[in-house]
């Protein structure tokens, strides 16, 4: 696209006004804004993007030792509707056998908070087989974003839901952007008011009621070399699992809602989640130029040879349910937790 394109588009969104949730943000506005799409894996996103600060080499090894020790092997499914019940198997006997007690001394409450994440797994299943069996009862909903809160609390991290949650908002353009609140915060281990990560839910449509699905427009993706890792499937051969350009772009403008409030200055990090897919995210940006962006008029484009836009670093979707999936999983957390902890004692 050529600057005067770009400023002519940028001048349309302008006057046009902006969507004032971002909910209702397409892939053409984060275009005009100029952030670009960079494909990486959730390792690499975490420890080198993100890095909120270094690890050790022995630090990296006990994550690796960590992913082994913790990573459920007795839990691996594709779907929640896959996870088998059977009526006479009482729930202490099956939270037993699928989650064992283990002794972490970097999680002190890893079973309690795998027990209660089994117990909300086990009462799902329950629910789902009961809707089953009773031609008169409705299909069972299942509550994902409490289903995958559990799952973070995990790694004990420190986190905020809904209805409780801080509601974003940011300039953009002169304008005042007020976002649809995230759906969960992650927050400084010691300071409740700088956000680690914000987690958003892919919603359904409101136009069909269907989930989101791949649109022919594509932001432009670029694949680092450096961007492997020996437990993580190869990016060329990973299903994106369906979300939509429109998606990242949504979930790019709470990113920059909640920018003000990150831990770092040069980004914040996101999770995407759609049932028990998730994929990870960290918009790179210079203070400098999302201030630009903040006050920015149709003259003004952030400059590629000044290294002024943005990028979005993000990874493809990866399931909690599968074993080798939450080993990818586990890693990234684990990391996010030491990382969190260690910068603590600085």
């Amino acid at each position: 696209m050529s600057e005067s394109e770009t400023r002519n588009r940028l001048r349309d969104h302008v006057e046009n006004n902006l969507p004032s949730n971002t909910s209702s943000w397409s892939t053409d506005l984060i275009e005009t804004i100029g952030i670009r799409k960079v494909l990486t894996t959730p390792a690499e996103l975490v420890r080198t993007e993100w890095s909120l600060c270094s690890l050790s080499d022995a630090e990296l090894s006990r994550i690796d030792e960590l992913v082994r020790i913790c990573s459920l092997p007795c839990v691996d499914f594709s779907t929640v509707e896959e996870i088998p019940y059977y009526n006479a198997r009482p729930y202490r006997q099956w939270v037993q056998e699928w989650f064992p007690k283990i002794k972490v001394n970097e999680l002190k409450l890893f079973n309690e908070n795998c027990e209660e994440f089994g117990y909300l797994l086990f009462d799902t299943i329950q629910q789902l087989h009961k809707s089953e069996t009773r031609s008169s009862q409705l299909p069972y909903e299942v509550n994902y974003p409490v289903l995958f809160e559990k799952f973070l609390k995990l790694f004990e991290l420190k986190i905020k839901t809904q209805p409780c949650l801080p509601t974003g908002n940011a300039t953009i353009f002169g304008q005042e952007v007020i976002s649809s609140k995230a759906d969960i915060l992650c927050t400084k281990c010691d300071d409740p008011s700088k956000i680690l990560s914000v987690c958003s839910e892919v919603k359904r449509s409101r136009s069909d009621e269907t989930e989101y699905s791949p649109v022919n427009k594509k932001l432009r993706t670029e694949l680092p070399t450096s961007a492997t890792d020996n437990e993580e499937e190869s990016t060329s051969t990973r299903s994106t699992g369906g979300l939509s350009s429109d998606v990242y772009a949504q979930h790019v403008g709470e990113l920059l809602a909640y920018y003000e409030s990150s831990v770092l200055k040069r980004g914040l990090l996101g999770v995407i989640f759609q049932k028990t897919n998730i994929s990870f995210t960290f918009l790179k940006i210079k203070p400098a130029s999302y201030e630009k962006i903040k006050r920015r008029n149709p003259q003004v484009v952030l400059d590629p040879a000044m290294d002024e836009q943005p990028i979005l670093f993000y990874t493809e979707q990866f399931n909690f349910l599968k074993y080798q999936d939450r080993k990818t999983i586990f890693k990234a957390l684990l990391t996010m937790r030491m990382m969190d902890i260690k910068s603590w004692d600085y």
